[in-house]
C-alpha cells in the first residue's frame, strides 16, 4: 500500500533528486534510499568500523598502556587494508 506523506526535505537534495533520477522513478528511489538507511542502522556493528580505524581510536586514550600504544602504532604502519 502506498499513502502520499508531507515531510521536509533540503532544497539542494530535491534539485539533485531532480537531475539525478528520471520522474516517475523518484518515489522508488527515495523509497528505496529510507529503507536501506533504516536497515543499516539495525545491523550496524562495531565489526563494520575497519580494523586500522578502531585500532587507531585507541591512541588517544589515557587508560590504554602504552605499550600497547606502541604496539598499535608499529601495526599501523605495517598493515594496509
Amino acid at each position: 500500500m502506498r499513502t502520499n506523506r508531507t515531510f521536509s526535505v533540503e532544497l539542494a537534495t530535491i534539485q539533485r533528486l531532480k537531475r539525478e533520477v528520471t520522474p516517475g522513478y523518484r518515489s522508488a528511489f527515495v523509497n528505496d534510499a529510507i529503507k536501506f538507511r533504516l536497515s543499516q542502522k539495525e545491523e550496524y556493528s562495531i565489526v563494520h568500523i575497519p580494523a586500522r580505524n578502531r585500532a587507531a581510536s585507541l591512541l588517544p586514550l589515557d587508560e590504554v598502556p602504552e605499550h600497547i600504544k606502541i604496539l598499535i602504532r608499529q601495526w599501523l604502519t605495517e598493515v594496509k587494508e
